[in-house]
């Protein structure tokens, strides 16, 4: 029933298909508690999130909680997307539509009727009185990589929100982009399946297509294929098969009804309707130019890959690509039973030390 205000044609997956498997298990309630989605920003969280909102209204009207980082964002999005939303696609308080049941009349931006005594409650991942209101049966927080570490002794905001869906056997979905290894998102997306969006070679092999692994040398970006060699442009690109990879994660986290977390990553070099990778390469350029803190907000929003601090990195320049040694052996002993090798790391270049061992005493 969902038609897209600005063009009046119904709702498709076409321009973000990498959230049409995740949102078919957001109402897979039988067998799977929990959909983690770590991604860019800007290329369809919202659309998936009003999506599962509507199913909700249609199917399974409950009480349902939505977590933002901040109020401020919640009464935004709230105003601009949600409340039209629920009132044009769903029915919700539109006498107007002939799909209306039971109206909500609140004209509240936090708490929303849905009918049949379910409410949609807008919540702020910094507020405990929020996060500690009436039990639900689905909750939705997005921006999860911007929720405050703690809530004034109360613990973690993401627990406490957990906690009001005890009563119930619901649904909980988790969006954001990524920041560091440590951070919520990516350490729930752990938990998870751990599926990657990518494309199939022409070989049959996954590809990823990770930044990094671009070659931006030539005027037009290509990236090559890791088991067979096949060099592909972007747009080469563009004409394969786009997929989810197969769950990394073979035993992900289940409840106590034995329903799995279903988790997915999606990098913005295959979001092609908001992303190219040549407008990636000048946004990583001018972030170089801005300073560190701007190459960590463009790898983790428009890249959504975990940006890592530059002391945590080890740079391989010209002068430690080639090997030198001293002393070498073309074999080693018959009598050696062991071997360690000692390393001391210099800028220019690396000094290893190799001692075998032997069992006889002598």
């Amino acid at each position: 029933y969902r038609y897209m205000p600005s063009t009046s044609t119904m709702f498709s997956f076409d321009m973000s298909p990498y959230f049409e498997d995740p949102t078919r298990y957001m109402s897979d309630i039988a067998e799977t508690a929990c959909v983690i989605i770590k991604c860019v920003s800007q290329a369809g969280k919202t659309e998936a999130l009003l999506n599962v909102l509507g199913w909700i209204c249609e199917y399974d009207r409950a009480n349902t909680m939505l977590v933002f980082d901040t109020l401020k964002s919640g009464i935004k999005l709230c105003r601009n997307r949600i409340r039209p939303y629920l009132r044009d696609t769903c029915g919700i308080n539109n006498p107007n539509n002939a799909r209306n049941k039971d109206p909500d009349n609140s004209n509240s931006v936090f708490d929303i009727g849905l009918g049949r005594g379910a409410n949609l409650t807008i919540a702020s991942s910094k507020s405990p009185n929020d996060l500690a209101s009436n039990p639900v049966k689905y909750l939705l927080m997005d921006e999860l990589d911007r929720y405050p570490d703690e809530l004034n002794g109360e613990g973690d905001p993401v627990q406490l929100a957990l906690q009001r869906q005890l009563r119930f056997r619901g649904m909980t979905v988790m969006t954001s982009s990524p920041t560091t290894f440590e951070n919520r998102i990516y350490q729930n997306f752990l938990l998870g399946t751990q599926q990657t969006w990518g494309c199939i070679c022409e070989c049959g092999a996954f590809m990823s297509v990770r930044y990094d692994d671009i070659d931006f040398k030539s005027d037009i970006p290509t990236y090559t294929c890791k088991q067979c060699g096949q060099v592909y442009t972007e747009d080469d690109i563009k004409g394969l098969k786009h997929c989810y990879s197969e769950p990394k994660n073979k035993q992900p986290f289940t409840d106590d009804f034995g329903r799995i977390w279903r988790s997915y990553e999606v990098f913005g070099t295959l979001c092609h309707s908001f992303y190219t990778w040549s407008g990636l390469r000048r946004q990583e350029q001018a972030a170089i130019s801005l300073g560190e803190g701007s190459l960590r907000s463009f790898r983790n929003t428009r890249l959504g890959e975990i940006y890592v601090e530059k002391e945590e990195t080890v740079e391989i320049n010209e002068l430690m690509m080639y090997a030198k040694s001293t002393h070498t052996e073309s074999t080693i002993p018959d009598d050696v039973a062991g071997i360690t090798l000692g390393v001391d790391t210099h800028d220019s270049c690396l000094f290893v030390f190799t001692c075998g061992f032997t069992l006889n005493a002598k």
